[in-house]
Parts: structure tokens; sequence; C-alpha cells
């Protein structure tokens, strides 16, 4: 059964008071960003990750996945080492917590399997897609940051239990491709959603928007995601502003329709 999430960070909250709120705002799960602030693995000794899951066991409401994405994107290689640390950190701190689900973003897979940022990233991920698997968890990658094509060949590749794909329609309408036709091609990855909607203008600028107010074709995705038995949470995910909570109502009510 499909179920409504929310990213925690769209509220802008403390952290018991973002949960409390999500709660009240009916969404069956949470997805809680893991890679910075209050939630970090180092912020989150294992008393607090017991006091977090018994919270949540009180609010009634699910852990949809942990953030992990920190803003790394495989240009710096320098920089590879603390991604997987951080990465490792999340995903021991996903087994504490019982979660299956960590999220995360690489960038655009290059889409020449000789490239040598091709072969980085295909090692790097192997190694943490081995880590998660042992662990019970998947790895969800942001979909949108380059070709879906490219990335459904890196994705038959690696032939990994623990790599997945958490698919983003908005970010595929930034980058000019059909949100639909990406689900026909990533599907079978596909164990992420996020609730997101956008425009890019003919001038090339971009647009976040209320879902069902710009470009991505719902009806045409959710049918999509049917015919690969998506049953997973479709995630609300926004940048703060003024009226925010209004927005999540409005989204939250958009959703159930398919539900």
């Amino acid at each position: 059964m499909l179920k409504i999430g929310l990213r925690l960070d769209c509220l802008a909250l403390g952290p018991r008071e973002a949960l409390a709120r999500a709660a009240s705002l009916k969404m069956d799960g949470v997805e809680i960003p893991a890679a910075w602030g209050d939630f970090h693995p180092r912020a989150l000794d294992r008393s607090g990750r017991r006091a977090l899951r018994h919270y949540l066991e009180d609010l009634r409401i699910g852990l949809a996945a942990l953030g992990a994405d920190a803003g790394f994107r495989f240009e710096d290689e320098s920089r590879v080492e603390c991604f997987v640390d951080t990465t490792r950190a999340i995903l021991e701190m996903a087994v504490d917590l019982k979660t299956a689900m960590l999220t995360t973003a690489v960038g655009a897979i290059p889409e020449k399997p000789e490239d040598r940022r091709y072969q980085v990233i295909r090692e790097v991920l192997k190694e943490l897609a081995d880590d998660a698997a042992n662990r019970g968890c998947s790895l969800a990658l942001s979909a949108g940051q380059g070709p879906p094509e490219a990335l459904r060949r890196f994705l038959d590749d690696l032939k990994h239990d623990g790599l997945r794909v958490n698919y983003d329609p908005a970010n595929l309408v930034f980058s000019g491709h059909d949100p639909a036709r990406s689900v026909a091609l990533l599907g079978p990855y596909i164990a992420a959603v996020r609730a997101r909607d956008g425009r890019r203008y003919l001038d090339g600028s971009k647009e976040e928007l209320p879902l069902g107010t710009g470009d991505v074709p719902f009806d045409a995705v959710m049918e999509a995601l049917g015919d690969f038995d998506f049953h997973g949470y479709l995630v609300i995910a926004r940048r703060p502003h003024e009226k925010i909570e209004e927005e999540i109502e409005a989204a939250h009510r958009f959703l159930k329709r398919y539900l």
C-alpha cells in the first residue's frame, strides 16, 4: 500500500516539534535528514537513537528513510573517503532505528563506462551497497541529476540488491527529461519517490512549485509506478517558506487521490 511521508526539514522547527507536527499533519512517515544537524550520527548516540525510535512509536509515525545526502558529487575525489565514512555511519544508525532505506545523491552518472569518474563511482557504490545489503538496507540514488538512461545502464551494470533509485520527478523536469518515461526506464529499481513538482522555463530557469501546479504529469507517473507495483512512500519535499504547512496539507490532499 502506498504511504505519504514528509521530508522533516520542510518544517523549520526543532527535532521533536517537527516530528510531532508531521504526526499532526497525518503523515504516515517521515524522512529524516541525517547527514548534518541534530540527526547526524555523531549527534545521536545509542540512547538518543532508542529515544527517537520510541518517540516515533508514540507518535505512531513511521521512518520512511534516512537522508544521507551531504552534497558530495564525486567531482572532488579528495572527499570520497568522507562520503564513504558518513554513509557508513548513517547505515549503522539506520540499523539502530530499524529503517531499511537511505537516500542520497552522487550527481550525474557518466554515460561512458570507461570514464574514470564512472569507475570511481562504481567502485565506491559497490562497496557501500555491499554494506547496505549486509545490514538489510538499500541505498537509493536520486534520479534526475543526469540522463535516466545513463542511471539505468549503471544500475544494470552493478545488478546489486543494495542499490536502488529515489525517483524525483521535479528533478527530471528541471533536467529536461520526461518523468513518466523515466519511470518506465527506472521502474525495477525505484524504492522511494519524492513528491515534488516544478517547471523549467524556455530560458533554462527552474522553479519549484506546489504539487499539481507544475509540469510533472502525476496521473501518468502514478500509473507508470503502478505497473511496477510500487508500494512505498511518496515523500513530500519542499524548501521551508512562510506558508509551508498550508502547502504540505494541500500536498497531502493531492496525494491521497492515489492511495
